[in-house]
């Protein structure tokens, strides 16, 4: 999917600057379309149970991380 985003935006900013023409836009964006929309369908969960399970993982292990860079952060702050 990333790939998708990188290419599209190349794209887009290719035909903005000037460098290629619109048909050869649209041939750079055609692929970039295909890699986003197959990215999406890779990453997306196969059920509900699942995808609620992926969620709650992803969003404990973002928690875990802001609270070990509020710890550090606050340690640092003490002017010591």
């Amino acid at each position: 999917m990333g790939a998708g985003i990188i290419l599209g935006t190349a794209a887009i900013i290719c035909l903005v600057c000037r460098a290629i023409v619109v048909q050869q836009a649209i041939a750079m964006a055609l692929p970039a379309a295909l890699l986003i929309i197959g990215g999406v369908i890779w990453g997306s969960p196969p059920d509900a149970a699942t995808g609620r399970r992926l969620g709650f993982q992803a969003g404990f292990q973002i928690g875990s991380l802001v609270s070990r860079l509020r710890s550090l952060l606050r340690r640092r702050g003490n002017g010591d």
